[in-house]
């Protein structure tokens, strides 16, 4: 069905990776589990998703067999060319799917190609994948399992909808961003087994739950600052090991760099963080990455200020690409220096970039 094609791809992360959405006759995109507060309180922008039978009547077109179709299977995107191929499926002694992380990674492999070719073209790559993989029996479980993987992302974007216009009035909170958390792993069993949803979202969701009472401990008011050292270290003794291994494998500035992008999406503010890293970091690493904090956003507020300027050079219709280049130029040394500018200029180059794709 070449008429669903898709026209954007934002991709999102760790807290949950990319939000993803289908948009008919435009763009054909999936949402992915990512909960961001900011993202939420947007009002002029909501979730477009697709009536389910969509996503069923392109799961049940026929994958292409022929010569042709050998090729096309052989020649993957851009994007999949270099990355690192998903490992190959499990199966019991019996020929039996063994549903784990594998079969997941496999579907999100494949869907890293949005938006350098159809949707039909991913989901006929993904059955290619699995039937060469599986037996008959087989493959029609993983093959029901990637519809439902599909339908689910896309009920993701119904959710957010339907919580969008209470964010609007109330904005957000962290009860708000539990609930729709909530009403999101409520909505898994409607799409998915729950061998599925066990191995697909086990430790994200313990990731999750740690980082949101992370973040409730730094949030609440009521408690000292010494008080919150301590509940954040009740809350370490108290989570599962693994989660607090995985974390200890990371270089902590890495580790830490991550969670303060996670507790800030979740509402923390910069005396919230100062702790944080103060407790894991020391004092005076603490210090010098609130001072690099301040730094970024007077920096920030000065790009933002510039931008503002050049959005009204670029909708100048009375001047030529050559006097508005000029323009530009002039501006941007009458806001930064040297090196400055060069920073500017790559910046001005992603940014046209991204608004082309």
């Amino acid at each position: 069905m070449s008429s669903f094609n898709k026209v954007l791809f934002f991709a999102c992360t760790a807290l949950l990776t990319t939000v993803i959405i289908f948009v008919v006759r435009q763009e054909t995109v999936l949402p992915d589990a990512s909960i961001q507060s900011n993202e939420i309180t947007k009002t002029a922008q909501t979730e477009k998703t697709v009536p389910p039978e969509i996503i069923s009547d392109l799961m049940s077109q026929e994958r292409p067999d022929n010569e042709t179709g050998e090729l096309f299977y052989q020649t993957l995107p851009g994007s999949l060319s270099d990355a690192p191929k998903p490992a190959s499926l499990e199966t019991d002694l019996q020929g039996n799917l063994i549903i784990n992380k594998r079969v997941q990674h496999l579907f999100e492999f494949y869907l890293m190609a949005m938006g350098e070719e159809p949707f039909e073209n991913i989901i006929a790559r993904i059955k290619h994948d699995l039937s060469s993989q599986l037996n008959a029996d087989a493959y029609l479980i993983a093959n029901n399992l990637l519809e439902g993987y599909l339908q689910y992302r896309n009920n993701i974007g119904i959710i957010k909808n339907q919580y969008a216009e209470q964010a609007t009035i109330s904005g957000t909170s962290m009860a708000l961003i539990k609930e729709i958390k909530l009403a999101i792993r409520d909505s898994r069993s409607a799409f998915l087994p729950d061998e599925a949803i066990s191995s697909f979202y086990s430790k994200e969701d313990d990731y999750d739950d740690y980082m949101i009472s992370k973040a409730q401990i730094l949030n609440n008011k009521a408690l000292s600052v010494e008080q919150k050292r301590v509940e954040l270290i009740l809350l370490d003794e108290n989570t599962p090991i693994e989660l607090i291994q995985a974390q200890n494998g990371m270089n902590q500035l890495s580790k830490v760099r991550n969670s303060v992008s996670d507790l800030r999406k979740l509402g923390a503010n910069d005396e919230d963080i100062y702790l944080y890293r103060e407790q894991e970091l020391g004092t005076d690493v603490a210090d010098r990455l609130a001072s690099l904090d301040t730094e970024r956003q007077v920096w920030q507020a000065r790009v933002n200020t510039y931008r503002v300027e050049l959005a009204n050079i670029e909708s100048m219709d009375a001047y030529s690409k050559d006097e508005k280049h000029r323009m530009i130029e002039a501006l941007r040394n009458e806001h930064f220096d040297e090196q400055e500018i060069l920073r500017v200029r790559t910046l001005d180059k992603m940014r046209t970039q991204n608004s082309k794709t």
